[in-house]
């Protein structure tokens, strides 16, 4: 189960990938390397989703650890 740290750095990078390419109007090979990698990883919304709940949880005990 990936974890919101290690992909967090990840996640912003494809953004400014994103970005780059939006502006140029093209991609260069590592980028689209990168892109592929996060894609193949990430393919299915599932887990993100399981990152994010296990996020809310872990966030949650730490703000409540009492309840």
């Amino acid at each position: 189960m990936p974890i919101i740290s290690n992909i967090l750095p990840r996640y912003t990078q494809l953004n400014t990938i994103i970005a780059e390419v939006s502006h140029r109007q093209s991609i260069e090979f590592a980028q689209q390397q990168f892109v592929v990698d996060f894609y193949t990883q990430f393919n299915t919304i599932q887990a993100f989703e399981a990152m994010l709940i296990d996020l809310t949880m872990q966030t949650e005990l730490e703000c409540f650890p009492y309840n």
